[in-house]
C-alpha cells in the first residue's frame, strides 16, 4: 500500500535474494467510544467498502457528535411489527437531507425495515447474529463495535456526524450520548410494538421547530423539532 511506511525498503534491485512478501497487519485505531477497530492492511488488500481516503497507521479517530433521527408519534411509538406505522413522504425527505454523506449506524431489524442500502450514505448494521452479511452493509456485532467503524467511515467520508437511524433499543442506548436530536413529531397516536425513548426536558433543549406543509403522500400533520443537549444536562 502506497503511505505504508518501510514498504519495500532495504531490498536493492542487484541482490540475489528475493523480495519479501507483504505480511498482513492489523492498523488498530483508537476511538473515543471505548473500542478499538481493527482491519487488516497488506498491500494487495480490497480498500474499503467505502470510497474515501484510508486513515494513517495508529492515527486517533475524532470525537463525531451522534445524532438521531426519528420519527415519532404523540405516544411515543415509531414502528409497529418491523416497519412503519404510518406514511409520511415529507419525512423521508428530510431524512435523506439529514443522514446524506453520512454512516447510518441501525438495528437488525430496521436495515431489513428498509430492505436495501440508502444512496449517498454507508449503512452498518448492528446485530448479534454472526451469520447475517448484507451485500453492501457494514455488520457490528456490538454498540461499541458499531461506533468505532461509524468513526473510521466519518472521518474517511469527510462526515461531521454519526447517524443513529433505529430501532427503539438502538435509540435507548444511544440518546444519553448523542449530542442532537433531528425529531419528526407525527400528529398521530397508533398502536405499536416500538417506541423513542422519552425527551427528557431537563437534558434536551428545543433549538428549532417546524410545522410542516402536509402534502398529498403525507398520512398526518407533522412536525420537524431539534433538540440539543442542555449545558446543564
Amino acid at each position: 500500500m502506497a503511505g505504508d511506511q518501510g514498504e519495500g525498503r532495504g531490498v536493492r534491485e542487484t541482490s540475489s535474494h528475493p523480495a519479501p512478501k507483504p505480511v498482513a497487519r492489523r492498523a488498530f485505531f483508537r476511538t473515543p467510544y471505548g473500542a478499538t477497530f481493527s482491519r487488516k492492511r497488506e498491500k494487495g488488500f480490497p480498500p474499503s467498502p467505502a470510497r474515501g481516503r484510508r486513515l494513517g497507521w495508529g492515527q486517533v479517530l475524532p470525537r463525531l457528535p451522534l445524532l438521531l433521527v426519528a420519527a415519532v408519534a404523540r405516544n411515543g411509538v415509531i414502528g409497529s411489527a418491523g416497519g412503519l406505522a404510518w406514511r409520511l413522504a415529507s419525512d423521508l425527505k428530510r431524512f435523506k437531507a439529514l443522514t446524506m454523506g453520512k454512516p447510518l449506524v441501525m438495528g437488525r431489524k430496521t436495515y431489513q425495515s428498509i430492505g436495501r442500502l440508502l444512496p449517498g450514505r454507508e449503512t452498518i448494521v448492528v446485530t448479534r447474529d454472526r451469520s447475517f452479511s448484507p451485500e453492501g452493509a457494514l455488520v457490528a456485532h456490538s454498540l461499541e463495535a458499531a461506533l468505532a467503524l461509524a468513526a473510521e467511515r466519518a472521518a474517511a467520508m469527510g462526515a461531521d456526524a454519526i447517524v443513529i437511524a433505529g430501532g427503539g433499543q438502538l435509540y435507548a442506548q444511544t440518546i444519553g450520548r448523542a449530542s442532537r436530536l433531528a425529531i419528526t413529531e407525527v400528529a398521530l397516536e397508533p398502536a405499536g410494538d416500538t417506541r423513542f425513548p422519552p425527551i427528557d426536558p431537563e437534558v434536551w433543549r428545543e433549538v428549532k421547530r417546524e410545522r410542516g406543509v402536509r402534502g398529498p403522500r403525507d398520512e398526518a400533520d407533522f412536525a420537524f423539532v431539534e433538540y440539543t443537549k442542555s449545558t446543564h444536562g
